[in-house]
């Protein structure tokens, strides 16, 4: 019974971190309800810091065309999309980029 509650718990986690966000602030960043590339107009749909040890890293927050769209859909390269990354941590650059670069995969 309580993998019941807990997987019934998480579906809800979801479901609210699915839903359209408005513009955010997070760790002093802005980040805007839409913005407009190549012509086409996308909606803020998720945002989240990511933090290590003691220290801020980044900002990331994903732009999508429109609400409702599959794991699938989304990365389908034909499917307009576009994530914003503000870097916090002021660490080497060159350091800073290489883990970016492998944490990319």
């Amino acid at each position: 019974m309580p993998i019941k509650k807990f997987l019934l718990g998480l579906a809800f986690l979801c479901v609210g971190f699915a839903m359209p966000a408005h513009s955010a602030e997070i760790e002093g960043v802005t980040l805007p309800e839409r913005i407009e590339i190549g012509g086409q107009t996308l909606t803020l749909r998720g945002c989240g810091a990511r933090e290590a040890f003691l220290f801020d890293l980044y900002v990331a927050a994903i732009y999508l065309p429109r609400a409702g769209l599959s794991q699938a859909e989304i990365l389908d390269s034909g499917t307009p999309k576009a994530i914003l990354l503000h870097i916090l941590y002021g660490g080497s650059s060159r350091r800073s980029a290489g883990k970016l670069g492998q944490a990319a995969g």
